[in-house]
């Protein structure tokens, strides 16, 4: 029997493995992008030549699809995890041991320029472990009570991430939040994410693909998962020797 389009479409879906091959794959293709092209430049003060800038543009717009796909993983870390504190620390702990190599590989000005993804993503994980204390609280009967504590949480993790000036920024706990506040409306909760990194329209992708998840986590165990969070200080710490060796 001949399937029709939209039963075709309905079997496309991404499980949590793809989700995170796809972020990480897109995550190099920009790191090499932002590390062997842009840098340099920027250390020498010059514009990328119009001969590469073509070439430079592109491997940043496909990069842009990674963080809100791991912005869309952490929500459902979060929603499974039998533990949120050791989930945090795992955070922390990789947030501490890429920011050296994310110094040396990233930052133009100096290592107070901009701090690492990883603390972007503890911050915003303790933004909606708050959120999803003061939903399931018992003591706060009032609706106008819990939403002005989500808000003042909400605030909070956005100052702590601009003050530290981590990539993304308050931008980044922000879309965190809206993809947790919105999981049952998984559709406006991506849109409202797009919304903030309008400015990039080709971040439409990472927040596209995650509308194919199911649930599924595909294969790998402990092995992988720990691999997942150590793929982001050994990629960028093999470009940061790519580009030593280059010159």
């Amino acid at each position: 029997m001949m399937k029709t389009k939209s039963s075709i479409g309905n079997n496309i879906e991404l499980s949590a493995f793809s989700l995170k091959l796809i972020a990480m794959i897109t995550m190099f293709i920009d790191h090499i992008g932002a590390i062997l092209i842009y840098y340099p430049y920027a250390v020498k003060g010059q514009g990328i030549p119009e001969d590469i800038y073509v070439f430079y543009r592109v491997l940043r717009n496909i990069g842009r699809a990674a963080f809100p796909i791991y912005c869309f993983l952490l929500v459902e870390g979060l929603l499974h995890t039998k533990n949120k504190k050791k989930y945090a620390l795992r955070l922390a702990g990789f947030a501490l041991l890429s920011e050296g190599i994310y110094d040396m590989a990233s930052n133009v000005l100096g290592i107070w320029e901009k701090q690492n993804v990883f603390f972007t993503l503890l911050i915003g994980f303790g933004v909606i472990c708050g959120l999803k204390q003061i939903r399931e609280s018992v003591k706060i009967q009032k609706e106008w009570q819990r939403g002005l504590l989500r808000l003042l949480v909400l605030a909070a993790g956005m100052g702590i991430a601009w003050l530290m000036k981590t990539d993304y920024s308050y931008k980044g706990v922000l879309i965190i939040a809206a993809m947790y506040e919105f999981w049952q409306y998984r559709i406006v909760g991506q849109l409202l994410g797009f919304c903030v990194l309008i400015g990039n329209p080709f971040t439409i992708t990472g927040f596209a693909l995650p509308l194919l998840y199911r649930g599924k986590k595909g294969p790998g165990g402990k092995i992988w998962q720990y691999f997942c969070y150590a793929f982001y200080p050994l990629h960028l710490l093999i470009l940061y020797f790519v580009r030593t060796v280059i010159g």
